[in-house]
């Protein structure tokens, strides 16, 4: 059965390959090696560039022994939750809060036979320790979300401000702002922006 990906699902695959790669610690040359796309193509696909041939996405699965098993109308659902998610906590509404991480929680724990849902689990868990227990991340935690930052637009946002606060008000680790700097920079949401900016700030007078 040839398998046909909608834009929305190469995005995701896209980001996911690179969070995947970072995570078992695959270099892009192993990957370029593996003759599936050109280098430049590589990097493009994991940024969530479009590429209109399928064969790319099929032979980065194959690559990686992942298997897609979602679907464009399941994938919606989770972009909707996230994206609702991002507006409560943006306003720090505790008891909506807690209700739409339940929510997501029931989502993904009804789907955790794939390996995405089981991901956003444990990210959703660093969520709620941080705007519902009102705990910081230890280093170690924020090493372990960084790579999750990209995957999903919204929920990096939320992300992005758990690490950052953390490693302001905890850690104060020059590396972790570093590896932080690029990503808040991509980002061009209120929460992005706010953060690139801090981060332009703090790798001048900061962290020392």
């Amino acid at each position: 059965v040839i398998k046909f990906y909608s834009d929305r699902e190469k995005r995701l695959l896209g980001r996911y390959f690179f969070f995947y790669r970072k995570k078992h610690h695959i270099s892009l040359l192993q990957v370029y090696n593996a003759g599936i796309c050109g280098h430049a193509t590589v990097q493009d696909i994991e940024k969530g560039v479009i590429k209109k041939n399928d064969d790319y996405y099929d032979g980065l699965l194959h690559f990686y022994h992942l298997k897609y098993l979602m679907n464009d109308e399941d994938l919606q659902i989770l972009e909707d939750r996230f994206e609702a998610l991002y507006q409560v906590c943006e306003q720090f509404q505790s008891e909506k809060i807690d209700k739409e991480i339940n929510s997501l929680f029931e989502i993904c724990f009804s789907h955790q036979e794939m390996m995405i849902y089981r991901e956003v689990i444990e990210v959703l868990n660093y969520l709620k320790k941080y705007y519902l227990d009102s705990k910081y991340l230890t280093r170690d935690e924020v090493l372990r979300v960084i790579p999750y930052i990209n995957l999903f637009e919204s929920l990096g946002s939320l992300l992005l401000e758990v690490c950052e606060q953390s490693n302001i008000k905890k850690i104060l680790d020059i590396k972790i702002c570093n590896q932080l700097y690029p990503l808040a920079a991509e980002k061009n949401d209120a929460i992005g922006r706010y953060w690139y900016a801090r981060e332009c700030e703090m790798k001048v007078n900061y962290i020392e």
